[in-house]
């Protein structure tokens, strides 16, 4: 039977694959209605004079960021991304999977993280549901030689906030002059978590009931928050169940072994805009720049970093 992770990334490279050809065919018939129109052989009409105006400009046209990655670039830094993202996607559909999967360079992020969880719960026969990231920062200077045992490694993110204490291996203070850092490759391991059940304390309890003497006026169905009979689990919680049961759970190692003392739940984000996109069409339909959420270890408070937005961006300029 074939390796479900094969499978997968083949159906995430013919995505790619697709949508990079249908943005170049949109840019080349533009650029070539352009021609047409300054050497008069076509009307000039709106949509040709705004991409002319923005190539004078140095700008993206409004047709091409509709239709393509989010991006916040000039138009030189821009086609220069395009080139290099052009590359890496002829060298994996020429060669195979790469070793390490730039994040930056893929067009569809959150699609190509899902099927790494899609494949590995179907080779584990585990609920999708129940399948997490379980991320571990490699060091500065090793760079894999082959793949992982299980997920995939990543390059190309981009620490906005902070700085990654390479030493410590743990979020740090951020140089001077330095408003974001790269960070290493990063080893996405899925794993999985059990069904996150919660149970209502009595201050909750007391919040959900109603004074006394007050009407009670049925309002929309609200969802019911599940109960059981443990106790409320914070994030600290689910991370040592997790190295409990998961050797190769990075934060959890690094909580146990005093290394670092909490852990931060950072989010991703595909450019440093960290917003959505106006356009409907924007993106291939992708209109939110956040792409997922991962621990990673720090020495402080990790409301620190939340008061400073802290956040991974895949594509910083």
């Amino acid at each position: 039977a074939p390796d479900p992770y094969d499978v997968m990334l083949e159906r995430v490279c013919v995505l790619e694959v697709t949508r990079y050809g249908a943005l170049l065919e949109l840019v080349q018939s533009s650029l070539k209605a352009v021609i047409q129109a300054l050497q008069g052989l076509e009307v000039l009409d709106a949509e040709t004079e705004e991409i002319c105006s923005a190539l004078h400009k140095s700008t993206i046209p409004a047709l091409w960021t509709r239709h393509a990655y989010p991006a916040p670039t000039t138009l030189g830094s821009w086609v220069e991304d395009l080139g290099n993202r052009l590359d890496f996607m002829v060298s994996w559909a020429n060669d195979g999977p790469p070793i390490v999967f730039p994040l930056c360079y893929l067009f569809l992020t959150t699609s190509f993280l899902s099927s790494i969880l899609q494949a590995h719960a179907r080779k584990m026969g585990a609920p999708v549901d129940n399948m997490r990231f379980d991320c571990n920062v490699l060091a500065k200077h090793n760079k894999p030689e082959r793949p992982p045992p299980a997920g995939c490694y990543i390059s190309g993110l981009h620490v906005q906030g902070a700085r990654w204490d390479h030493a410590q291996g743990a979020l740090a203070e951020l140089m001077p002059r330095q408003p974001y850092e790269s960070i290493p490759v990063m080893w996405l391991n899925p794993v999985a978590y059990p069904p996150e059940e919660y149970t209502l304390d009595e201050e909750d309890e007391a919040q959900d009931r109603p004074p006394k003497g007050a009407v009670r006026v049925r309002g929309p169905p609200k969802a019911r928050r599940r109960r059981s009979m443990g106790r409320r689990m914070s994030v600290l919680d689910m991370v040592d169940h997790q190295a409990q049961n998961h050797k190769l759970s990075t934060v959890g190692n690094f909580i146990k072994k005093g290394a670092a003392t909490s852990a931060y739940l950072c989010p991703v984000y595909r450019t440093c805009l960290r917003g959505g996109r106006k356009d409907e069409g924007g993106s291939a339909g992708q209109k939110d720049d956040f792409v997922m959420a991962v621990m990673l270890p720090t020495h402080v408070d990790p409301n620190k970093w939340v008061q400073r937005g802290v956040a991974l961006i895949c594509q910083m300029t």
